[in-house]
């Protein structure tokens, strides 16, 4: 009887250690090609803005193009399946991956000119990668608002 309890415990103990194993598959270019579904669970907006802001921080900060999983580095484990998504569709975008990215600026006469600013702050590539998710009326999340909460 004891060996038989004991051979179950080790038994559930393995296959609770694959299934937590399974659900850390490392995020790669790979996988991002595979992850175009948006997570199905609703978060705060203000919870999505320090997600973005937190991917273009690491995107600067860590060696993205070889470790994919680095852009989600610091995030809680309950926005993970979001991270992935947003560190996805950030990593198929030109600004995003440039890391630089064309501003209009205006002029005294009325014209406009483009001009190109490197490192691209977060909300510029927030508008310019994830505008369904970031459109101009959400600007302050990405200017430090929350931060002053």
């Amino acid at each position: 009887m004891k060996k038989t309890v004991l051979v179950a415990v080790v038994l559930v103990a393995m296959l609770a250690s694959v299934q937590f194993a399974s659900a850390q598959v490392p995020l790669t270019e790979a996988r991002c090609q595979e992850k175009d579904v948006k997570p199905g669970e609703q978060v705060p907006q203000q919870d999505l803005c320090s997600l973005a802001q937190t991917i273009v921080r690491n995107r600067y900060l860590w060696n993205w193009w070889r470790h994919y999983e680095s852009l989600c580095s610091g995030v809680p484990s309950y926005l993970r399946s979001w991270c992935e998504y947003f560190a996805c569709e950030f990593s198929k975008c030109s600004d995003f991956r440039a890391g630089s990215c064309a501003v209009s600026k205006g002029h005294a006469d009325g014209t406009e000119s483009d001009i190109i600013i490197t490192p691209c702050p977060s909300k510029y590539l927030a508008f310019s990668c994830l505008s369904s998710y970031f459109p101009k009326q959400f600007a302050g999340c990405l200017d430090g608002l929350y931060d002053r909460i």
